[in-house]
């Protein structure tokens, strides 16, 4: 039986799958009608602050003049009122889903407040962590204010202390993992996020066979980076990104053994397929928010060199007018990337109903 929450997420969701849908295939009855689309998702990056010093973290690296300094102890930090704003103004406009994201988004105090506030918006909310500040003291009010819980846990010990770059943090995420689950009864489904790349692809298979039975589900994402703008993969050459394609061909087979496991795709993303600013927008610490926090973040000219409309800040705009700014224009100059922000929503968005209903009723971390 479906859940109250489910439901509402479900008539949301299809909400956006019809405004888009009519926005693109009928344009001008659109219009007509005055039926405009709203995104699926706002992704709010609380903090630039973190605990950790992963050498793969696409935000930690960003050494881009005239952005916020990813990946420090005391980095920018969102205001509580904007955040509360923020997050009132994406439930009014029908939003389904908030993801609450970083830097390490527990370095805020009562972060749990935030995830509280979304659901009493009627929406769908994640927090992404890396497990690190998460004890009998915060587990219970965590559990119980968020939907989704994503964890990243990278591989076995040495693996993964070896790509965070402290020692002693893969006891203490799986520590909290298992806590998380020892919850009962609880709001959130636990996962376990774990990063694709040529240092865990030979204990991927191993790893999600020990780990499997500890969370609720497993999320594999590619790493990558901000090369990904000339089509490559973070630290892997022609031959060692070949040897990844043809083993995720393989691990895609051993998904089947366990449905548990979702997997992202090393394939190029062109940007055709993508949504940004229009199913998904994103919304950094200084509250500036962005079409694409992948393309801006890494310029040091204006954004208008990618076909994108200027940054707009939540200090000074509502949220509303901003997604409008973004949606009159696509970016025009972007060659893809490895991202797949979008390209998840971008294609339930495209597919029949009957389809998009099988997602939500077969998926249980959408």
């Amino acid at each position: 039986m479906l859940a109250k929450k489910q439901i509402l997420f479900y008539l949301k969701s299809l909400n956006v799958f019809v405004r888009y849908n009519l926005a693109k295939k009928l344009p001008k009855m659109s219009s007509l009608l005055k039926i405009s689309t709203i995104p699926f998702g706002v992704y709010i990056n609380v903090t630039t602050s973190c605990n950790l010093k992963c050498k793969h973290c696409v935000v930690g690296n960003n050494k881009t003049d005239g952005f916020p300094s990813w990946g420090k102890k005391k980095g920018k930090t969102i205001g509580q009122r904007l955040l509360s704003n923020i997050i009132k103004q994406a439930s009014d406009m029908g939003v389904p889903l908030i993801s609450i994201t970083g830097g390490e988004p527990l370095m805020i105090k009562n972060i749990h407040q935030a995830g509280k506030l979304a659901i009493k918006g009627g929406m769908v909310v994640n927090l992404n962590t890396n497990g690190l500040m998460i004890d009998e003291s915060n587990a219970k009010a965590l559990a119980d204010s968020f939907d989704f819980i994503r964890v990243s846990l990278n591989g076995p010990e040495d693996v993964h202390e070896k790509m965070t770059g402290i020692k002693g943090s893969y006891g203490k995420t799986l520590k909290a993992i298992r806590l998380l689950m020892s919850i009962k009864p609880k709001r959130a489904k636990i996962g376990v996020n774990i990063v694709l790349n040529k240092q865990t692809l030979g204990v991927l298979p191993e790893f999600i066979r020990n780990i499997e039975k500890e969370a609720d589900f497993i999320g594999v994402l590619p790493e990558f980076s901000f090369e990904q703008m000339s089509g490559k993969l973070a630290g892997l050459n022609k031959k060692e990104k070949k040897y990844i394609e043809s083993r995720l061909a393989k691990i895609n087979i051993f998904k089947k053994v366990y449905p548990k496991i979702d997997f992202e795709s090393f394939r190029l993303m062109n940007s055709s397929e993508c949504d940004a600013g229009t199913l998904y927008i994103y919304v950094i610490p200084n509250g500036n928010v962005l079409q694409c926090p992948f393309v801006t973040e890494r310029m040091v000219l204006t954004s208008k060199d990618y076909g994108m409309e200027d940054i707009k800040n939540l200090n000074s705009h509502a949220l509303q007018s901003v997604y409008w700014s973004f949606k009159t224009k696509k970016m025009s100059n972007c060659v893809g990337c490895y991202a797949n922000c979008t390209k998840g929503i971008t294609s339930v968005n495209n597919c029949s109903f009957i389809k998009l209903l099988k997602t939500f009723l077969t998926k249980p971390h959408v």
